[in-house]
């Protein structure tokens, strides 16, 4: 079930297209701000639209090589996947960080992955390891970890990963 509940999908970082955008907004502001500095944030997004473009293209090859555009998500975060890729988000209950499913929610997922012969479920970083096991074993999926920034641990914001 989606958590958000916003006229607009709150996670537009998420399509790199678009968070290469807001990138360019920010080096802008940064450069009207600090023009002493310019060349310094030109070179750093430079640097970042390469990873962008690069993001993007790896979305675009392993989504084209996709036997199934469902992914089973824990909440409806990716509907910019959704427009840029041709993804279809199944949010489903009890597979977050936060919640603990219960018998019948593992049934649920189980019997999902099953109906839309998914090969692949996106856990949040966060999620419970013990909970992608079980689906694991029940269904032969493979697990991806996806952190999303939506969270980052203590030991990521002291290095820097943030």
């Amino acid at each position: 079930e989606d958590e958000h509940h916003h006229d607009k999908d709150p996670h537009i970082w998420l399509d790199p297209t678009l968070a290469m955008k807001q990138a360019e907004k920010i080096k802008n502001a940064l450069v009207e701000l600090q023009p002493d500095h310019k060349q310094e944030f030109e070179k750093n997004f430079a640097a970042l639209q390469t990873k962008f473009t690069d993001l993007d293209d790896q979305f675009k090859a392993a989504v084209a090589n996709a036997k199934t555009k469902d992914i089973l998500v824990s909440h409806a975060a990716y509907g910019y996947w959704e427009q840029r890729y041709g993804l279809k988000q199944i949010a489903i209950a009890g597979i977050s960080a936060s919640d603990e499913p219960s018998q019948k929610q593992l049934a649920d997922i189980t019997k999902t992955v099953k109906e839309h012969n998914l090969q692949y479920i996106l856990f949040e970083t966060f999620s419970t390891p013990k909970v992608a096991s079980v689906i694991q074993k029940e269904t032969g999926t493979k697990i991806l970890r996806l952190n999303h920034l939506a969270t980052i641990s203590e030991d990521d914001a002291k290095s820097n990963k943030d």
